[in-house]
């Protein structure tokens, strides 16, 4: 059997209701309903929505092209995928992706205006896990300091939880 040779993309998702405010403000402090829709997107739901965006754009040449595509992880709370495409199809889907401007919930029927940005093209799943991670890690670090910044706006510049007699640094006295 010859090996297919694959390309692992890591893609951010941008929903409409979050490109207004910075994604990781809207996420912490949104309750809403859609903020309850977006969670329940499925991977399922991006790979039928690319599937038929092939087919709408490109037709069945384009479909033809990308019969292994597989989205193999979608990341509910940071709106990230890693989807598995062959080599020599991997442009087809870059290009799609820039395209995509619409993302429908298959079980509930509604759908949300998106932009997606292809993060990385990785050559190997060893490197598309750490390309996620890095990912991962840097969107909770942009959470964690968003997180610190509204907790030292409500106290007038102290810090919340760093011990007894702290100043706005986070040093002793």
């Amino acid at each position: 059997m010859v090996r297919q040779s694959v390309r692992w993309l890591l893609v951010k998702f941008d929903y409409e209701c979050n490109m207004n405010e910075n994604t990781a403000t809207k996420i912490a402090t949104d309750t809403n309903n859609n903020s309850k829709l977006l969670r329940s997107i499925t991977a399922k739901d991006i790979h039928t929505t690319i599937r038929e965006s092939i087919a709408g754009w490109f037709g069945p040449v384009g479909s033809g092209q990308t019969p292994d595509l597989n989205v193999r992880l979608y990341d509910e709370e940071y709106y990230f995928a890693m989807i598995k495409c062959p080599t020599r199809a991997h442009h087809l889907i870059r290009a799609l992706l820039t395209l995509l401007n619409s993302l429908c919930i298959q079980k509930k029927r509604n759908s949300f205006a998106v932009t997606a940005s292809v993060l990385a093209v990785n050559g190997s799943s060893r490197t598309a896990k750490i390309s996620a991670l890095h990912f991962l890690h840097r969107s909770a670090n942009d959470r964690i300091k968003i997180r610190q910044r509204q907790l030292t706006s409500s106290t007038n510049g102290e810090v919340v939880g760093c011990g007894a007699g702290t100043n706005k640094d986070g040093r002793g006295p």
